[in-house]
């Protein structure tokens, strides 16, 4: 009785050990026998709205601040603190931007601080790189083609929104009329 149970037990393993080979080989089979009898066609390829495969669509961001002069010399990777001042027309741009972060006394309530890391090593003075975090927004499914041509086109402005420790986040989207 104990050498059929040994036997028995063995042809089970072996059995299971094949299975377990021959159904991926079999696959593979199956997939380079369909390439190679298939009939071939030609097709022209669409563009597509950028994707992330786990976030979805979005657009690449930059601002009239992304690049900056620099008052003191910066390393990449290093902190820049942009002093922003807000326009008649509600705009914010770039005033002047430094590694060390300005008093939290900024003289008037249309200046705003904004922190970002440098990109590159710049000089005293020199132009530099900077980076904040909101430099992709997500956008719903095919909303991606259509930002991106009013980016292009100087209507789309992002809303955004300042931590009291100059961390940005984007709040939202304005579409304006081209001017």
């Amino acid at each position: 009785m104990r050498i059929i149970e040994r036997f028995s037990r063995r042809w089970v393993f072996f059995a299971l050990v094949a299975i377990q080979v021959l159904i991926p080989v079999g696959m593979v089979a199956a997939h380079e026998h369909a390439i190679s009898s298939g009939t071939k066609i030609l097709v022209k390829a669409q563009p597509i709205d950028p994707e992330d495969f786990f976030r979805g669509q979005y657009v690449d961001l930059s601002y009239e601040f992304s690049t900056v002069s620099i008052m003191d010399s910066v390393n990449a990777g290093q902190a820049v603190y942009v002093v922003l001042s807000k326009h008649d027309n509600g705009v914010w741009s770039s005033v002047f931007a430094s590694t060390h972060r300005p008093s939290r006394d900024l003289p008037s309530r249309n200046l705003i601080v904004i922190r970002g890391k440098a990109t590159y090593d710049a000089p005293d003075g020199g132009r530099v790189s900077v980076i904040y975090g909101v430099e992709t927004l997500y956008v719903e499914e095919g909303q991606g083609l259509r930002l991106e041509r009013a980016t292009s086109a100087g209507r789309l402005y992002v809303r955004l929104s300042i931590a009291s420790d100059g961390k940005a986040s984007i709040a939202g989207t304005v579409l304006r009329d081209a001017k």
